[in-house]
């Protein structure tokens, strides 16, 4: 009985010890935390309010504010980590190796990305006319980020990637 209260009491001192040493740069990075995700939010919806007084379509309007919120949340993490005493300046340079990486790894889906965005904001073509694309013809369906989608007269659907598109163009 008197091992385990020894042992309570010397898991007491511990975790006070530690909250006395550390228990400011939590708090600070909680409230830091709180903060940069209110400010996401808030920059999210102000985001998304201006861009649906410009009339922009819909996916490209949502893929903005979530790359918004996401790079403020970005900031908010790095910020984080400085206040708990992580070097960021490798951290930062390893994100930007990594985002290379990635950026070689999904350069077909990034390309069909940005055609999408391109026959968005350009409008070759809207939804519902009958047009002919790639030897394929037929009515669009949807205009999507990742491809089109056109209906033939037999009512069968076509899916072209966006990049196909804007290639032939």
């Amino acid at each position: 009985m008197n091992d385990t209260v020894q042992q309570v009491a010397k898991w007491q001192d511990t975790i006070i010890a530690f909250l006395i040493q550390y228990g400011f740069q939590i708090l600070g990075a909680i409230i830091i935390l709180i903060v940069g995700i209110t400010i996401a939010r808030w920059l999210g919806r102000l985001t998304d309010g201006w861009l649906s007084k410009h009339h922009l379509e819909p996916p490209v309007r949502l893929l903005i504010v979530r790359v918004v919120r996401l790079i403020v949340m970005a900031f908010v993490l790095v910020l984080v980590l400085g206040k708990f005493g992580v070097d960021i300046a490798p951290l930062i340079a390893g994100i930007g190796v990594v985002g290379v990486g990635i950026g070689f790894a999904m350069q077909g889906v990034l390309s069909n990305v940005m055609a999408g965005l391109t026959i968005i904001f350009t409008k070759p073509f809207r939804v519902g006319e009958d047009i002919e694309l790639v030897g394929v013809s037929g009515q669009v369906t949807s205009i999507e980020l990742f491809s089109t989608k056109l209906i033939h007269a037999d009512r069968s659907i076509v899916t072209i990637p966006n990049r196909k598109i804007v290639g032939e163009i």
